[in-house]
């Protein structure tokens, strides 16, 4: 009795919900049913199209990947749902496009003309229209809840990243000061004091003995020379009557580019040797990782402590920033909005998210990556680069341009310091050299008091003033 009921219960709702597919079917009920095959129904995702199957399930088995490599490639295609189309015409989709097109075609359609032949397509073609619907929902709640599973992951690393370098920021201040408000140093009481201010020396009599900064300069200089170089070179050749660049104008780019690479190798091997001792003494002093190591080399303890006091205080304000903004702060909540069913609209929330969200932390983001289904993560990452498109999408840009360099620089350790990790790591400078303030990883620079992390400013100063590189020496992934 209540499976007999069922069905008319259904029809019912039908009904009323669409007049549209009613109306379709009475008139495929009337008239003559073309062959499946004489459709030509064609199912299409994007660019793709490939021919409807006769069954509603194989719809959805050939949807599915569909959509999955289309989102991938280009993932506004995805911003409307799939369509099919017949050699009548496109039938929509989705049911309420699809019932008020009916209702209007079945006002203008005549018995025997091609509008009704069309209504008749559509009735025919409807479980696999609703098969198809139920796949786009689908796929659009995935690609919502793989963000959503991204963003906790990523923010999950942060927040145990945060914990361990608080803890260590305050272990430090107690180990070398004493208690109060005063940043008074524990000189006569503790020799991690004096050990502290010896290895402030050492660092800075490494960075003097690397001549970082002289090198630097002549860096720029040659590397200003070299395209001076490259565009008489250029002009020359045009002067010359060339219409491209002839033999001499390339052997003075090439001259011009072993200059440059000349000095770019000059100042890694330079950084590389400082990085190597600031290194090694942050394994004893973390402290040294957030303090300016060169000023306070030369300093009294009073000056130290100040220093360490100052540090400490950075750290717990950058700390308590990441974690309010970066870990607790959801850029995708749960509560949904009608555009974040969509590619597009999941891109300008990550475009529009905080400067501080996990979404723009390159390093927590491409670890939790790493914890998806490779699918998964392609799709999270060309939602990514569609928000870089976007005029609010620079940071995300900058953010994309940084993955991969921690995988690379694992490498480091076996290619010795002038190698694949060098060459990982000045790829990564040139992209800094260009970040005139890079918030989030000025924040994260002064909350990481950890030798192990990747995370470093040229020669370990604020990264939102020098740009960005890794430490190539003794590298741990932790």
């Amino acid at each position: 009795m209540v499976v007999a009921a069922a069905p008319e219960a259904r029809s019912l709702r039908e009904d009323v919900v669409c007049r549209g597919l009613r109306l379709a079917q009475d008139r495929a009920a009337g008239g003559s049913q073309p062959a499946f095959s004489e459709l030509g129904a064609k199912v299409r995702v994007g660019s793709f199209l490939r021919p409807l199957p006769h069954t509603a399930g194989g719809v959805v088995a050939l949807a599915m990947p569909l959509m999955t490599v289309a989102l991938q490639i280009e993932p506004r295609w995805l911003d409307k749902p799939p369509a099919i189309e017949t050699t009548l015409g496109e039938i929509p989709v989705l049911k309420l496009e699809r019932c008020p097109w009916l209702e209007k075609l079945d006002a203008q359609a005549k018995p025997g003309d091609p509008k009704e032949a069309l209504m008749i397509a559509a009735a025919m073609l409807e479980a696999h229209c609703v098969a198809l619907e139920q796949a786009y929902e689908a796929k659009r709640m995935s690609v919502f809840q793989t963000l959503r599973d991204t963003e906790a992951i990523a923010a999950d690393l942060l927040g145990a990243h945060l914990t361990t370098n608080l803890a260590t920021a305050r272990r430090e201040r107690e180990r070398y000061l004493y208690p109060g408000r005063r940043p008074l140093p524990r000189v006569n009481s503790s020799p991690d004091f004096r050990s502290l201010q010896k290895s402030l020396s050492t660092i800075a009599a490494a960075r003097k003995s690397a001549d970082v900064d002289a090198i630097k300069t002549e860096q720029k200089v040659v590397e200003a020379v070299s395209l001076g170089i490259t565009t008489l070179a250029v002009a020359a050749a045009l002067n010359r009557g060339a219409v491209t660049l002839d033999r001499a104008a390339w052997q003075q780019i090439a001259a011009a580019t072993a200059l440059a690479n000349q000095a770019r190798i000059n100042t890694a091997e330079a950084v590389t040797r400082y990085l190597q001792t600031l290194r090694r003494e942050a394994a004893e002093h973390p402290l040294v990782l957030v303090m300016a190591n060169m000023e306070l080399a030369t300093s009294n303890a009073l000056a130290v402590a100040r220093g360490i006091d100052e540090a400490v205080r950075d750290a717990e304000a950058a700390i308590a920033k990441l974690r309010a903004d970066g870990v607790n702060g959801e850029t995708v909540p749960e509560q949904r909005r009608a555009q974040d069913l969509t590619p597009s609209g999941l891109a300008e929330r990550l475009a529009t998210a905080g400067r501080l969200s996990v979404w723009k932390l390159p390093f927590f983001l491409e670890r939790a990556l790493c914890h998806l289904p490779p699918d998964r993560g392609a799709e999270v990452t060309a939602i990514l680069e569609l928000a870089a498109e976007s005029g609010e999408g620079a940071e995300i840009k900058q953010m994309l341009g940084l993955f991969g360099i921690e995988t690379a620089m694992m490498f480091a350790p076996a290619a010795g310091p002038i190698g694949i990790g060098l060459a990982a790591a000045w790829a990564l400078f040139n992209l800094g050299s260009s970040i005139v303030e890079y918030q989030q990883l000025s924040a994260l620079y002064h909350a990481t008091l950890d030798p192990a992390v990747l995370l470093r400013g040229m020669d370990h100063e604020d990264a939102s003033k020098l740009g960005i590189v890794f430490d190539l020496i003794g590298l741990l992934v932790w």
